[in-house]
């Protein structure tokens, strides 16, 4: 059986990677353009990014406690409804990616330190 750990920090590095990929992608996007939904029925960036962030959120408590981020209270809850277009239960896209960003290094970390 092979060692996982050089398994486990090349997919740390591919998450970092797609970190950087998403927040160059978002760069120019408004607070407004967070809600747009490209079609009818597609999340919006917002949730999106609010689901990924809980989602891994979790993943760090249950994982890796010490490397866990507090998120806002309540915030899990708020954006649990993929369907919703109340931009204030997301907050602002600097809010947004802020707290993504404090997340998505962790899971990497833990990741790599496997």
């Amino acid at each position: 059986m092979s060692d996982p750990a050089p398994q486990a920090a090349g997919i740390s590095e591919f998450l970092k990677g797609v970190h950087k990929m998403l927040l160059n992608t978002l760069e120019d996007f408004s607070d407004a353009d967070m809600m747009v939904r490209p079609v009818p029925k597609a999340n919006h960036a917002a949730w999106q990014i609010a689901h990924l962030t809980a989602v891994e959120a979790s993943m760090l408590v249950a994982l890796a406690p010490a490397r866990a981020v507090e998120l806002p209270a309540g915030f899990a809850d708020r954006t649990k409804d993929p369907t919703s277009n109340d931009a204030a239960a997301f907050g602002t896209k600097e809010q947004l990616l802020g707290l993504y960003t404090r997340v998505r290094p962790g899971v990497a970390d833990a990741l790599a330190s496997m």
